[in-house]
């Protein structure tokens, strides 16, 4: 049997439904022949992107469809399928945020272009120990994801931490980076342990994952949809990927 991965073959149709509908397929055709031309890397992510993200939108319409069933699936009763695709939705959504963030380069190859500043043989051990922490923080998911977040529009990133905050013990924590990392630590138990965070509109969500002397919540004002604005992150990163290369053609 042979296998490869198959690409949404509607690309430009949903990039312009779920990344910007101000763009036409037209306008858009020659900009995506650019990219696939010039950055293969670059035009796969953006596909794997927009993939998720209407991936992320099916999955909202199939918990509409469950609701306005009342809960009654094709003749199977679902009860809370609703909590189950939220979770999955944020999940979803965190992983978007930094596709187009990620910049892997080979470590030979970066350490080459990095090491001109080297000099003397004798720190060799400790010098290669230094640029091995470098690349590291470089390339490192955390890095990427956390980037990603810093980078976005100000107008999303006053939306989050006005509506989002960390709560352990007295203290309340409305910092974007005490924000992002919680995040993060969600991301990071949904992956490798398959632990859900249920960001339905309740006042606080505690993360059961966290250790017993240290607790922490999250709380999330009513009626905020926090999945939501954390895709708008990724669009964004789109839109500036899409308008980069087509600066480059005009």
């Amino acid at each position: 049997m042979v296998t490869q991965i198959v690409w949404n073959p509607n690309f430009l149709e949903d990039l312009v439904n779920f990344i910007n509908p101000n763009y036409t397929e037209n306008e858009l055709k020659d900009v995506l022949k650019h990219i696939f031309n010039t950055s293969p890397t670059t035009y796969e992510k953006l596909q794997t992107l927009v993939d998720r993200i209407e991936f992320i939108d099916h999955l909202d319409l199939v918990k509409k469809k469950a609701k306005a069933e009342k809960y009654i699936f094709l003749g199977k009763e679902v009860k809370g399928i609703d909590w189950d695709i939220d979770a999955l939705r944020l999940y979803l959504a965190l992983t978007c945020v930094d596709i187009l963030a990620t910049n892997f380069e080979p470590f030979d190859k970066w350490f080459m272009k990095n090491c001109k500043d080297y000099d003397a043989p004798s720190d060799i051990q400790n010098y290669i120990k230094l640029k091995s922490e470098e690349y590291r923080s470089s390339f490192q998911s955390s890095s990427n994801f956390s980037r990603a977040f810093k980078n976005a529009s100000s107008k999303v990133r006053d939306r989050i931490c006005s509506n989002v905050a960390v709560i352990q013990g007295k203290k309340t924590k409305k910092e974007l980076e005490n924000i992002i990392s919680y995040l993060y630590r969600i991301r990071n138990k949904y992956t490798h342990e398959g632990r859900r965070f249920h960001a339905s509109p309740i006042s606080v969500h505690r993360n059961q994952n966290i250790g017993p002397r240290d607790i922490e919540t999250l709380k999330i004002e009513s009626g905020f949809d926090l999945t939501e604005s954390i895709l708008q992150i990724a669009k964004e990163q789109a839109n500036r990927t899409l308008i980069k290369y087509a600066e480059q053609i005009d």
